[in-house]
């Protein structure tokens, strides 16, 4: 479990301790971090302390903390009864893939119903990002920030753990059937890996190829093939699927939006020839 620390207790740590007491330390903190990482974390206090930032300001801080069960990371996070504070760390990146990132935190932390503020910090060009209301990103000051952080009435009493249902991030085809059309919703990293690689498969190989999703129940199985099959449909491909049930008013609601899903037992009405991907489910 994650604990949280004082920012510039890990730098010293990092400095001062033999290397494996150094991972004893992250260890007992729940914290997985590398070099790089580090370095970039660095950065970020040296800009903080050369604006007069007080140490209490960084205290607090979950480094690399994961939601549970969904793997979604943060590089830091702190909380208080009324707002959480996420700042990403960059050595370089372009404003896309920030932007698209802290739009992703701020749907991830938006659930736990506080208001949520989202930076990335950039160490080589020395740049601080924010993400606005609007999903707007722009560049803002290191004063903005420390301005926040001075402000904010951190709380220890509640463990992150506690604040996250990973249920509220395990959209449904069926069940927030309007929510998946709209594309509300991510996959996991984990879910993002698999699904590059079956569409790298279906999209490189001549040949017709077989494959399984396997998991326990509640991991995403149906949102990960649905969202393939969305996938699939975008880039003008035919999709069929096959359900092994009676169909549900989701799969209704996805009919009638132009998706060609049938039950096993008409399977025999469809020319599979006709189709580039067939998804049994």
């Amino acid at each position: 479990m994650s604990k949280y620390l004082n920012i510039k207790s890990l730098l010293q740590a990092k400095d001062s301790l033999s290397e494996e007491n150094f991972k004893g330390f992250l260890k007992h903190y729940g914290i997985e971090v590398r070099g790089a990482e580090i370095e970039d974390l660095r950065a970020l206090v040296n800009a903080v302390n050369g604006v007069g930032c007080r140490i209490g300001a960084l205290d607090r801080f979950y480094v690399s903390y994961k939601i549970p069960q969904i793997g979604k990371e943060f590089d830091l996070l702190r909380f208080s009864e009324k707002s959480i504070i996420n700042i990403e760390l960059k050595r370089k990146s372009t404003e896309e893939k920030i932007k698209k990132q802290l739009v992703r935190n701020q749907y991830y932390l938006s659930f736990i119903g506080r208001n949520v503020y989202a930076f990335t910090y950039v160490s080589e060009s020395n740049e601080l990002y924010f993400l606005r209301d609007n999903d707007q990103l722009e560049k803002t000051k290191i004063e903005h920030l420390i301005k926040l952080l001075s402000n904010q009435e951190v709380i220890t009493s509640e463990s992150p753990d506690t604040l996250f249902e990973p249920s509220d991030y395990l959209v449904s085809p069926f069940n927030s059937t309007e929510k998946f059309l709209s594309e509300k919703y991510f996959l996991t990293k984990q879910q993002e890996e698999i699904k590059n690689d079956i569409i790298n498969s279906l999209t490189s190989s001549k040949k017709a190829i077989f494959i399984s999703i396997i998991g326990s129940a509640g991991t995403g199985k149906t949102l990960l093939a649905y969202d393939i099959v969305m996938h699939m449909m975008q880039h003008k491909k035919k999709p069929l699927i096959i359900h092994c049930g009676i169909l549900n008013r989701g799969h209704t609601v996805l009919i009638e939006n132009g998706w060609t899903i049938t039950p096993i037992k008409t399977y025999g009405n469809y020319d599979f020839a006709n189709y580039d991907l067939i998804v049994i489910d």
